[in-house]
């Protein structure tokens, strides 16, 4: 079995004490299991940070408005069909969805909310999903207009 040497301890352990993928900028840097452990993220000087390809610069949301939503206490499957739901079945349910959202007080910070996040599934501020694809699109153009 092959060994390294951790750059922490300095001692030799077999390869399988190591993290599979431990890069640093000059090549890869080898931090057995336990001394990993000790140390915090912040600490590891050897190991890089996620960078921006990792982070999303999305506000964190507000989740207060869910209180006075409509939909709170409502049937889950009114906005999430189930599986092998047929066109006709889909129409009538999306339509009851729609009533219920038309009607809710709260119904702008929810579509805001589903279109400012990549939420790919259900029925978000009287929107089905190839309808807020549509209003993302829309409200990307609006922005760049600008």
């Amino acid at each position: 079995m092959t060994s390294k040497t951790c750059n922490t301890c300095q001692e030799h352990k077999p390869v399988t004490a190591f993290a599979r993928h431990a890069y640093s900028r000059d090549g890869y840097v080898h931090t057995c299991s336990p001394c990993r452990r000790e140390k915090t993220l912040e600490q590891h000087t050897d190991i890089p940070k996620p960078g921006p390809r990792w982070t999303y610069d999305l506000p964190r949301p507000n989740w207060g408005w869910q209180d006075s939503a409509a939909c709170r206490g409502k049937d889950l499957e009114l906005f999430f069909g189930p599986e092998g739901e047929r066109q006709p079945e889909r129409e009538i349910r999306e339509r009851q969805a729609r009533n219920v959202c038309f009607g809710c007080p709260v119904r702008g910070d929810c579509l805001d909310y589903a279109v400012s996040r990549p939420e790919k599934y259900g029925f978000y501020g009287g929107l089905s999903e190839a309808q807020r694809v549509a209003e993302r699109r829309r409200r990307l153009r609006r922005r760049d207009a600008a």
